[in-house]
């Protein structure tokens, strides 16, 4: 039987079989199933075996995130009830091709043939007609369905036809001369005035040869070179974009010209994953001896680090940073420090929230890596535009000399209490006292003095004279008043223990 395959080009089908079955990436599956999704879209006639495949791996990831966050045992329910229905599609839809005679056979026979285990068989019959099996058994089923699924369609579909695969694979592709026939296109366009739209779709040619993997760093080194993704004086020119409007602006978003003229490309850097690699490039190419390519750098940077969610259809900017990328590019970005750092800075605060103490300390920090002279206008200009967000407080880099020494402050929280090495006699600490602490007092806070001995907060006390006339009980509070010589007391403390002496004696 022939399959009309929905997919552009078998590399795409044999990295959706890839991320399937050989990795244990959250994302990659992720990634797979929305492939078959868009698949499914296009076409009503997918295999049954890639949809089983699918809803399969769907249950499984649920599991694997669960995992991650230690939450299985209060999921497991609905983890449960997801690995059930599962096992049962896989079971009836594999089978309901067998069913090809007038009357219905049995689907434990049909299986049989089709060389599905038995027990699969019996675990779906114990879903459907009784209860749910034990999660160990259902995570067990939906495993094995997997395999059998693996070795019996997607590993006979990679090696019974590999001649397409190994044609394309060895053709060889001029990716430097590809790239430099799209942007003679597109310049002709520019020139003729018909104008840019980033809609507009690549060549078959052109996605095939990008797409290879074994070009992939060709590809980027090209685009993040000059005459790419940085133009030429020339095509400057073309673009009527002056190069000082550039340099002296604090706005980092391009020109929508040079943005739209290189969208089709960027959207199938995107589709392929190269995105992350695309930026890290650039910004190894960053020069502050060239303050044009620099600021066309960041430029980029900028265009392309959006979050999603402020991406709409007709922006011209584009997500190709994933969230939890997002640190580490800043990271390098750190590294690299231009005059328009501080701008980035304040970009992925806004496109990935910050600490508000950390976008301080990183711009505090550009203050001190800045190898800029402080006459440059340049300069002047963009550091007068960092000081919007930056930190008003000059004690944030006390304590900082390092970019470490700002993420090591995010995780480090220290108390009032410190560690004491000093040894104690605790035998003649009263229990619940500290040393030099006492229990006369309603406050039991203490203070440690100029030497570095720990005292309660009394003053020193001044021995007074008793007279006769005091009460009952007066005798006992004199006494303890001159075996207390260091301590002074107020009249109210006074009072109160001495109410409490007379109570104890009578």
């Amino acid at each position: 039987m022939i399959f009309t395959f929905v997919f552009l080009y078998r590399e795409e089908f044999i990295k959706v079989y890839e991320e399937l079955f050989h990795t244990n990436n959250i994302y990659d599956i992720q990634h797979a199933i929305d492939r078959i999704q868009a698949w499914k879209n296009r076409s009503n006639r997918l295999p049954v075996a890639i949809e089983a495949s699918r809803e399969l791996t769907i249950a499984l990831l649920l599991y694997k995130v669960n995992q991650a966050s230690n939450t299985v045992f209060e999921k497991q329910e609905e983890i449960c009830r997801e690995l059930s229905l599962a096992i049962v599609r896989f079971v009836n839809h594999i089978t309901e091709g067998g069913q090809t005679r007038e009357f219905a056979r049995p689907i434990i026979v049909i299986a049989k043939e089709y060389g599905i285990p038995e027990w699969i068989v019996h675990l779906r019959h114990e879903i459907t007609h009784s209860s749910i099996p034990a999660f160990d058994v259902l995570l067990r089923g939906v495993n094995t369905a997997l395999q059998w699924l693996q070795e019996r369609f997607w590993d006979v579909q990679i090696q019974t036809s590999p001649s397409k695969a190994q044609i394309i694979s060895k053709k060889k592709f001029d990716i430097k001369e590809i790239l430099q026939s799209y942007i003679k296109q597109r310049l002709k366009a520019v020139e003729a005035g018909y104008g840019i739209h980033g809609s507009q779709s690549l060549s078959k040619n052109t996605i095939v040869a990008f797409s290879q993997s074994a070009y992939k760093k060709e590809l980027l080194c090209c685009l993040c070179d000059v005459g790419g993704l940085i133009p030429t004086d020339k095509q400057l020119q073309i673009f009527d974009i002056k190069s000082q409007d550039l340099v002296h602006t604090t706005d980092l978003s391009l020109p929508s010209i040079l943005v739209l003229f290189w969208t089709p490309v960027l959207k199938l850097i995107k589709t392929l994953g190269y995105g992350v690699d695309l930026i890290c490039d650039l910004i190894r190419n960053i020069k502050n001896s060239n303050i044009l390519q620099t600021r066309l750098i960041c430029g980029w940077i900028y265009q392309l680090t959006f979050k999603i969610e402020n991406c709409t259809k007709k922006s011209i900017h584009m997500c190709l940073l994933p969230t939890e990328t997002s640190c580490m590019v800043l990271g390098r970005i750190m590294h690299k420090p231009t005059v328009y750092t501080p701008l980035l800075v304040h970009h992925f605060n806004q496109q990935h929230p910050l600490n508000i103490n950390v976008e301080k300390k990183l711009l505090d920090v550009l203050q001190m890596y800045h190898s800029i002279d402080d006459d440059d206008d340049v300069t002047d200009d963009l550091m007068d535009c960092g000081s919007i967000v930056a930190s008003d407080d000059d004690t944030l880099l006390k304590d900082v000399h390092h970019i470490q020494d700002i993420v090591t402050s995010q995780t480090k929280h220290t108390g009032y209490w410190k560690l004491h090495n000093s040894d104690i006699d605790w035998s003649s600490v009263p229990l619940g006292c500290l040393p030099g602490q006492l229990l006369d007092c309603d406050d039991l806070e203490i203070t440690v003095d100029t030497h570095g001995t720990i005292n309660s907060q009394l003053p020193s006390y001044q021995p007074e004279q008793t007279t006769s006339s005091d009460h009952t009980g007066s005798s006992e509070f004199t006494r303890l008043k001159q075996n207390r010589t260091e301590k002074r007391f107020t009249a109210e403390q006074e009072n109160y223990m001495k109410n409490k002496i007379n109570s104890f004696i009578t």
